[in-house]
């Protein structure tokens, strides 16, 4: 795994290939922003319950866009997000995602534990104040992305740094 930061560029664009047949259309739109000098990274995600729903896997968001990515010739970076996984849903994600989008559903509006409670500081882009969730920590640790070639990570270490990011008291 990489120690450098993940760096998504400034415009970064979540494509929602339920079916993973739109992939190349939609990278095709990538190439085209670019050609009139706007530079977009696709970022393809796909939710585990969308996969159940349709019966799919993640490996097969990943071969849609790998594939759309060799047929365009498409050379800038690209990346697979882990939609609304947790816990029980990471280990799917972990082999084929680039980064992972925590699902909190299923705390909203439940009361804290006292227990692993305790004051935060909210941090705003103008405050000095640390912020209580190391996003940039978590980034720091994800491999980065710029070509077809997919690095190979770890798995165990990828489900534990998602395991601690889910289990740690905020």
């Amino acid at each position: 795994m990489s120690s450098q930061p993940l760096v998504i560029g400034k415009f970064s664009l979540g494509m929602g290939d339920r079916f993973a047949h739109e992939a190349e259309a939609q990278l095709a739109a990538c190439l085209a922003a670019k050609q009139l000098g706007v530079e977009i990274v696709p970022v393809w995600n796909k939710s585990n319950r969308e996969h159940n729903i349709i019966g799919s896997e993640p490996t097969s968001t990943r071969i849609a866009a790998d594939a759309a990515v060799k047929a365009l010739g498409w050379t800038a970076p690209y990346f697979l997000d882990a939609d609304h996984i947790g816990l029980k849903t990471v280990d799917r994600f972990v082999g084929v995602s680039d980064f992972f989008t925590i699902d909190v559903a299923d705390f909203i509006a439940q009361p804290a534990d006292p227990a692993r409670s305790r004051p935060s500081s909210i941090a705003t882009p103008n405050s000095s104040a640390p912020s209580p969730w190391p996003v940039s920590t978590v980034r720091s640790r994800l491999p980065a992305r710029t070509s077809s070639a997919r690095p190979r990570s770890s798995s165990s270490r990828c489900r534990k740094l998602v395991r601690s990011i889910v289990t740690s008291p905020r």
